[in-house]
């Protein structure tokens, strides 16, 4: 199955565990050996291929998480803080992948090229801005 979602978002492969993959249509996120995330910017699960109850399950979690990416030049600075990641860049290259609690909700680290996307539960996302958002301010 991974294969055909590799093809679907026109990839030459899956993802390996811990890493991304970005294709033309939407984006694969191997966030532990048996489990794929798919992220698009636009469609709906209907529109992304199913796949059978003999080999696993589909999930639609569009409306279980939020994004919040933060930038490169306070990524280190700021959640280092809350992490226990080495967020640099030679530990942390782009498209790594890492599950990680943040102020104690379980979260998804994505290494972006312009700094880190955070995939935050939506019912915490609020909390985990306000919280990312005054230490941002004691950075200055």
């Amino acid at each position: 199955m991974a294969k055909n979602l590799a093809m679907h978002c026109e990839l030459p492969a899956p993802p390996r565990p811990g890493k991304a993959a970005c294709g033309a249509r939407a984006a694969l996120l191997r966030v532990h050996p048996q489990r794929l995330w798919l992220l698009a910017d636009r469609g709906t699960a209907h529109d992304h291929p199913s796949i059978g109850a003999d080999t696993g399950a589909m999930l639609d979690l569009s409306y279980a998480r939020t994004i919040i990416h933060v930038e490169e030049r306070i990524v280190s600075p700021l959640l280092s803080r809350f992490v226990a990641v080495d967020l640099r860049p030679q530990h942390f290259a782009v498209d790594d992948i890492a599950l990680t609690p943040l102020h104690r909700v379980s979260v998804v680290l994505w290494r972006r090229a312009d700094g880190i996307d955070v995939l935050v539960p939506r019912s915490f996302a609020r909390s985990i801005w306000d919280v990312l958002a005054e230490a941002a301010t004691r950075l200055n």
